[in-house]
């Protein structure tokens, strides 16, 4: 797997979404700003971390976890965690009603997508706004909701899973108790001395780092106008969450 997105050397420079940056403007410091310039309310969700995802999956006491798996067709490819259910992000009425059903059966719901920013918080606070509506959960509610978001998303996870290889393994497959249908030619894995860093083959463009024309084009675009027709809400800053927009 050697080659310009897999440096062998910690100090070997690579071209890919991890270098210079910058010269970049990352989708995740325009969710941040977004964050910062609106008003703030309180997310009804949980964060899941990967390692502790990661933990549940392979629990033998298993914690009744159920992925949930919002990407779109062009993000899935490459795997996907193991057990994970997949549904359109447009979900529909009958999908919604499918996830009611089993959060009822005590499955606990962890959603993602690519970097869990957008999607994966917007359905998740679907599926709680119906709950709610079907009295099923309180506004003031203090108890576990059984709903929560990955961190980072499936790339977090990804990158979890690197830590359990070595710099010197040329070919990284991740166990099948995490992830299925893994496909190593849809992601990127770079080590750099900060750590491991995966990118999915649709963050990136064909040959450099993409200007922030293409970022937008490439990126906000798609999530920002699936977002057209949602109401605008932020999550309260807390140190190790990711922002998102619903």
């Amino acid at each position: 797997m050697e080659g310009p997105f897999f440096p062998r050397h910690p100090q070997q420079s690579f071209g890919s979404p991890f270098g210079q940056k910058d010269s970049t403007c990352r989708v995740e410091e325009l969710a941040r700003a977004l964050r910062d310039s609106t008003v703030i309310t309180p997310a009804r969700f949980s964060w899941v971390t990967a390692d502790q995802l990661c933990s549940w999956l392979r629990s033998q006491s298993r914690v009744k976890v159920l992925p949930i798996d919002v990407r779109d067709a062009k993000e899935s490819t490459g795997g996907m965690i193991v057990g994970a259910l997949q549904l359109d992000s447009a979900m529909q009425q009958v999908q919604l009603d499918k996830l009611v059903e089993m959060w009822r059966s005590g499955r606990h719901l962890v959603f993602y997508c690519t970097k869990s920013l957008t999607r994966a918080p917007v359905m998740a606070q679907q599926l709680l706004s119906r709950l709610e509506n079907l009295g099923c959960v309180g506004v003031s509610c203090d108890e576990d909701l059984r709903v929560s978001v990955l961190e980072g998303g499936i790339v977090a996870l990804m990158q979890a899973v690197m830590r359990l290889y070595s710099q010197q393994t040329v070919e990284l497959e991740p166990p099948k108790d995490l992830v299925v249908n893994f496909q190593p030619e849809k992601w990127i894995f770079c080590y750099s001395p900060d750590g491991p860093h995966v990118a999915h083959v649709s963050e990136i463009s064909e040959n450099s780092e993409r200007e922030v024309e293409e970022l937008v084009e490439e990126e906000m675009c798609d999530e920002l106008t699936f977002l057209v027709d949602q109401s605008m809400s932020l999550s309260p800053q807390v140190q190790g969450s990711m922002p998102y927009i619903s």
